[in-house]
């Protein structure tokens, strides 16, 4: 992801309840997915010259390679050098985070 990503939602005017959420960075880069789902999946938006959605997906795709970790087996060490995410210990599958 590029620096500086932001997360917001869109809220349905008639529920109050959130109907999209969104990632917006300041290059311009922008997506929004629907929380609803078709039965083709969900629908996704984006633009700008980075695809937030790939980074998304990237993610998802790491998290599921590795058993899909619960938050408790997750870490992140972090130095002046570095922030670097890892899975059950440090020695354990890991990346480090674009700085």
């Amino acid at each position: 992801m590029p620096f500086g990503v932001r997360f917001g939602y869109t809220l349905n005017p008639v529920t109050g309840q959130p109907d999209a959420v969104s990632l917006s960075c300041p290059d311009g880069s922008w997506c929004e997915v629907s929380l609803d789902a078709t039965r083709d999946g969900r629908k996704v938006w984006e633009a700008g010259p980075v695809s937030l959605w790939s980074a998304v997906e990237q993610a998802r795709d790491i998290w599921s390679a590795h058993g899909r970790p619960e938050w408790s087996r997750l870490g992140v060490t972090v130095s002046h050098r570095a922030h670097t995410v890892w899975i059950d210990n440090q020695a354990g599958p890991s990346w480090t985070l674009p700085g």
